[in-house]
């Protein structure tokens, strides 16, 4: 359960989970991971590890980021069982909903994952945003995307193993998880209201995770490029041969101004395709710098 400064609901988060992981096995851990909290979160994750020997935590030598990819894969590297589940310290995904997911993985399934029919509690703008998104991104990706699926899921440890030996940097775990592949199924559940507290992701965050989601699992956009270029070139091949057509019918050429216009627009849109192509620039940037996705300051239970 990753968390940053999370004080107004961290104590009734790490019940809730207990208590769910509790009807799933007796045998369970609670991995808390802590993004290097503020606010007096560390103060009481550290009670709960003090008073139940299956609470542990992992915190980082600084924020590693306003997202969870490095929180959810710090707690998964650190995972002892035979299967291993994230859930938020906000409570937007339920966790009484892990015994449902528990019973899947006995069946078999190696992945079961969240799958969102409504979002409570969010405005309509970030509704719609977040649709959009995540179709998006389930219709270019590279591999099969369900895109009502969130952070909320079950792994099995064979899973889970594969995705420890991931070596990239930019990581997009969802994607990652729908990559590997195995057998999987999604259990069907309403995203919640916060248990409390405010969201600590901005709306620059979240276009960064698009972003990464995007430039992680798709060519697409560069593709686009490609063919977006060929219709240019072929308009302003039409564009010249009517211009010389009347030309030699000795007329005047008007559209001055419509000229300038389009090339401005021209202009935009070179700047725009130039920054898709830094975009992957960028990752590959990342991916050569080979720096570790976290810092672990202390570890407690662990």
């Amino acid at each position: 359960m990753p968390f940053y400064n999370e004080a107004e609901l961290l104590e009734h988060s790490i019940e809730r989970v207990i208590k769910s992981a509790s009807d799933c096995t007796p045998n369970f851990e609670v991995i808390l991971v802590d993004n290097r909290s503020t606010d007096g979160s560390t103060d009481i994750a550290m009670r709960a590890v003090r008073t139940n020997p299956r609470v542990k935590m992992i915190r980082f030598s600084r924020n590693f980021g306003p997202t969870v990819e490095a929180s959810m894969i710090a707690g998964l590297r650190h995972s002892s069982g035979d299967s291993a589940a994230v859930v938020c310290s906000d409570m937007q995904d339920p966790p009484e909903l892990l015994p449902q997911m528990y019973a899947k993985f006995l069946e078999g399934y190696e992945v079961v994952f969240g799958t969102q029919t409504g979002r409570k509690g969010e405005s309509l703008f970030r509704k719609i945003t977040a649709y959009v998104f995540y179709k998006f991104i389930a219709e270019v990706s590279d591999s099969p995307n369900n895109f009502r699926s969130g952070d909320f899921f079950l792994l099995s440890k064979r899973v889970v193993d594969e995705l420890k030996d991931f070596p990239e940097r930019s990581r997009y775990l969802r994607g990652l998880i729908a990559w590997v592949g195995f057998e999987s199924i999604g259990i069907p559940y309403v995203k919640q209201p916060r248990a409390g507290g405010r969201s600590k992701s901005r709306l620059p965050d979240i276009v960064s995770t698009a972003i990464t989601g995007v430039t992680g699992f798709s060519n697409t956009p560069l593709r686009l490029l490609l063919f977006f270029s060929a219709f240019t070139t072929l308009t302003a091949l039409i564009g010249l041969l009517v211009v010389f057509v009347i030309w030699v019918q000795g007329q005047t050429v008007p559209g001055v101004t419509t000229l300038i216009a389009l090339g401005l627009l021209n202009l935009g849109l070179n700047i725009g395709a130039l920054g898709i192509v830094g975009e992957y620039i960028a990752r590959i940037s990342t991916e050569t710098k080979q720096r570790p996705l976290y810092i672990i300051d202390e570890k407690f239970n662990l």
